[in-house]
């Protein structure tokens, strides 16, 4: 079951009502025979995952492979699993954002870095590996930064700051986010702040956004988040590929079966697998606010 169980409505914050309201699960109260159940199927994907992953490494053995080849294990979100009441990703909450980051070859030395790392930092870091040095751009800077580089350091206090952004589905504006240190800033301009020490509050219950103790540090993040984004020029840009978006949608709605965008299926051809040709929800409404 959830270490933190289901919120009311009154204690959420604006991003996490406008999740459960559209997809009809504000008000929908789970069993915990369901979420029991739900997160034996959720562990029971890892452990099929796993077992995946460990055919891949019999075959690299058995074809010697194994003694020079570097390998990558991570994902590309958490996952709520009916913490707070919420579930599937779309959050900057800890269990949505945290990932699996392995990284395993013959010549690196069993350690552990507990360094703050990004997915922005995978393309430099497999440039490194293939390269056998530290790896920089020589066409423009990438924003991640080579993993091998936090090696053999002896493990030191964090000093790195992650950036992240969420233009999806449930939302108003664009919501930024900036993991530095103990903290976690998450900023929208049509959502009060959240700020959150990670450490000290691991599960994220006491937003500290509005303690005056914390002016200074909210202070900085708002400066941070001004430098890092310009929300104006994106937002721009993002109603500009919307209008275009939905002009290729009804454009397509006239005529022949539409082309499928995914994988190069013909014209009307059923994809079984993909879940975005169908219905997410069954409740009969739209399931999206704005998707940015």
């Amino acid at each position: 079951m959830p270490v933190v169980g289901a919120f009311s409505k009154e204690l959420h914050d604006a991003h996490s009502i406008r999740i459960l309201r559209d997809w009809g699960l504000l008000d929908q109260k789970f069993s915990e025979h369901d979420i029991r159940k739900a997160r034996h199927a959720y562990y029971g994907s890892i452990s099929y995952i796993d077992s995946m992953i460990g055919r891949i490494l019999s075959t690299l053995r058995a074809t010697g492979k194994d003694k020079d080849t570097a390998i990558v294990f991570t994902s590309d979100h958490g996952e709520m699993m009916g913490e707070r009441g919420l579930w599937m990703k779309k959050h900057f909450f800890e269990r949505s954002i945290r990932v699996p980051m392995l990284l395993r070859a013959p010549w690196i030395p069993a350690q552990r870095v507990s360094e703050l790392v990004s997915l922005c930092d995978l393309l430099p870091t497999f440039n490194g590996i293939t390269q056998g040095a530290p790896w920089e751009s020589p066409v423009e800077k990438l924003e991640g930064i080579d993993l091998t580089t936090l090696l053999n350091k002896g493990n030191p206090i964090s000093t790195r700051t992650i950036h992240a952004e969420y233009l999806a589905e449930c939302t108003e504006a664009p919501i930024f986010m900036i993991c530095r240190g103990q903290y976690k800033y998450i900023h929208s301009s049509a959502d009060p702040a959240l700020l959150f020490d990670v450490q000290a509050d691991p599960h994220e219950l006491k937003n500290l956004a509005q303690d005056p103790a914390f002016v200074d540090v909210v202070t900085a993040f708002e400066s941070a988040v001004k430098s890092k984004w310009d929300e104006e020029l994106l937002t721009q840009k993002i109603l500009l590929s919307q209008r275009r978006r939905n002009f290729v949608i009804k454009a397509n709605a006239v005529g022949a079966a539409p082309p499928s965008w995914n994988h190069g299926e013909a014209a009307g051809e059923q994809v079984l697998w993909y879940r975005g040709g169908r219905p997410m929800t069954t409740s009969g409404h739209t399931p999206f606010c704005r998707n940015w």
